[in-house]
């Protein structure tokens, strides 16, 4: 969990130059059917991190990579 009513979603995308992208979508809602999206972020761009998880209390975090 991120925060209550929050759900994630991760998409491997390629984009028509080349590069890959590892999207992180955030949604908000109370359950499946009534979710909108809150936030999308870019996870890593060919495989290099921008952000990592680490979880603290049961809630995941995002954290900076370090790179």
């Amino acid at each position: 969990m991120t925060a209550k009513d929050t759900y994630f979603a991760c998409a491997d995308l390629k984009n028509a130059d080349g590069h890959m992208y590892d999207l992180d979508v955030f949604m908000s809602g109370p359950d499946k059917d009534h979710l909108a999206v809150t936030e999308v972020s870019v996870h890593k761009k060919d495989g290099k991190e921008r952000y990592t998880w680490a979880q603290k209390g049961g809630v995941w975090k995002k954290e900076p990579s370090g790179e």
